[in-house]
């Protein structure tokens, strides 16, 4: 490989020499068997790592970026020791002199770097074919072995990160298009709502894409690169998955059917939290937001390559997926308008009448445990209709939006209806209430009575 063929990787390490030259150095040092040939990754940005053939095996080098200080790569290399010692499906690093770790010092340049075993294989970025449902099913399995390792590294500043997307959009905002600005804008407003302290935190490994996952000759399904994990809310590595590996960008709705299967696929391993469902939607537009921003810088700094160009094309189709109605309303949340007002419909008689001020509102507003909700409606419909000779039943369903949360108010009244006195009618409603963290009110007034429910629910589709 001509060493000058492409400057930008190379200036990542401060190559000055053929690479021929360092992976010799590598085979002489590691007893690797006599050098071959190198084959470099072109892709990715952050280190320098190259296929290196010997007349013994094929490995994969990684070569440390210049940026990286001793202390982040000594905390990368003690993370890979720790996934090197568990039963996750990745390459194992390669021991010199009993570790893991190469210093190396060619022609007055510094080299950090670790070796590994090679995969026979290729990634899901060389395939270029989509996952199938399996596949995504192992991914899930092998993200959630992922989160449950016992590791609490230190953090590392990754620019591609969806937890540092505020500092990087601070940063560069001013080189997307007004239109993003004003999407990202809103975005932000968003992630500011969102309580980090309440979403689970485990070891993430922040970059499972179709680049770190490979698939063998056998098919096996591989995750490489840890280079930017951290300890962080595991929802995180649900969320860049889900904008590269469940994205189909010839179907939003196959793309909400892979995102449906690997969350319920990594809820059978790791529960997932309410908390952590109500924001997924807002960490996969936080990735997809990403792509688009920093693609957008380094074209019109470093100039246009055929993968920001990729990455620029995945993260406008997935962000735009998520502006869609339809985008995840029948996948981890009920949609209240096609769910729960249809179905208070069923009771539309002559005496029933049905308020609906808020349809564009209701269609963007999701909620779980929809069946605890209709056994309130069917429960207090059927109370008071027992008890009226005369008179109307409405039903009143109001959201009011205030960021990743909604308020509900759901409204049951009567006209010509007494004072509502049956204890053990009210005792069961609350009951009923109290399953979905509601508060009831009971109004009895002269006009009739009125069953006044709150909710407040972390479940927003849409804001």
């Amino acid at each position: 490989m001509d060493t000058y063929e492409l400057l930008d990787f190379n200036k990542r390490i401060g190559l000055n020499t053929e690479l021929d030259n360092i992976s010799k150095e590598i085979c002489r040092l590691c007893d690797l068997g006599d050098f071959v040939s190198n084959e470099l990754i072109a892709i990715g940005y952050e280190d320098y790592n190259y296929y290196l053939e010997t007349t013994k095996n094929k490995y994969c080098v990684k070569i440390f970026n210049k940026e990286r200080d001793k202390k982040n790569i000594d905390d990368y290399l003690d993370r890979i020791r720790v996934v090197a010692d568990s039963d996750i499906n990745a390459p194992k690093p390669v021991k010199i002199n009993g570790d893991i770790y190469l210093s190396l010092d060619y022609l007055d340049n510094h080299y950090d770097l670790v070796v590994f075993e090679s995969i026979d294989g290729k990634n899901f970025y060389e395939l270029n074919e989509k996952l199938t449902e399996e596949e995504i099913r192992e991914i899930a399995r092998q993200t959630a072995m992922i989160n449950n390792l016992d590791l609490k590294p230190e953090f590392i500043y990754d620019s591609w990160a969806i937890i540092n997307f505020k500092e990087e959009y601070k940063k560069k905002k001013g080189y997307l298009p007004l239109e993003y600005q004003e999407k990202f804008n809103r975005l932000v407003a968003d992630f500011n709502s969102i309580d980090l302290d309440r979403l689970p935190k485990a070891f993430v490994h922040g970059d499972i894409i179709n680049t770190n996952v490979l698939k063998d000759s056998n098919g096996k399904i591989w995750i490489i690169d840890f280079a930017v994990s951290n300890y962080l809310p595991r929802i995180i590595d649900l969320a860049v998955i889900a904008c590269n590996l469940c994205l189909d960008k010839d179907s939003i709705e196959n793309t909400c059917s892979n995102i449906k299967l690997l969350l319920e696929e990594y809820d059978k391993y790791n529960k997932l939290t309410k908390q952590e469902r109500s924001v997924f939607k807002t960490f996969f537009r936080l990735a997809n937001a990403m792509h688009i921003l920093q693609t957008t810088y380094l074209d019109k700094v470093e100039g246009e390559s055929e993968e920001n160009k990729y990455w620029q094309t995945e993260g406008i189709t997935g962000y735009k997926y998520s502006e869609d109605d339809k985008f995840l309303i029948n996948d981890q949340y009920t949609c209240l308008k096609e769910n729960l007002y249809s179905f208070i419909e069923e009771f539309n008689e002559d005496n029933i009448t049905i308020i609906n001020n808020s349809s564009d509102d209701l269609s963007k507003v999701g909620m779980e445990n929809i069946g605890d909700f209709k056994e309130i409606i069917t429960y207090g419909i059927n109370y008071l209709k027992s008890k009226m000779d005369k008179g109307t039943i409405k039903v009143d369903i109001n959201p009011r939006n205030y960021g990743n949360y909604v308020e509900i108010y759901l409204s049951i009244m009567t006209s010509d209806l007494g004072k509502v006195e049956d204890k053990e009618f009210l005792a069961h409603l609350k009951e009923l209430v109290d399953k979905v963290d509601g508060n009831l009110l009971v109004d009895n007034s002269e006009k009739g009575i009125v069953l006044m429910i709150d909710f407040v629910k972390e479940a927003i589709i849409e804001e």
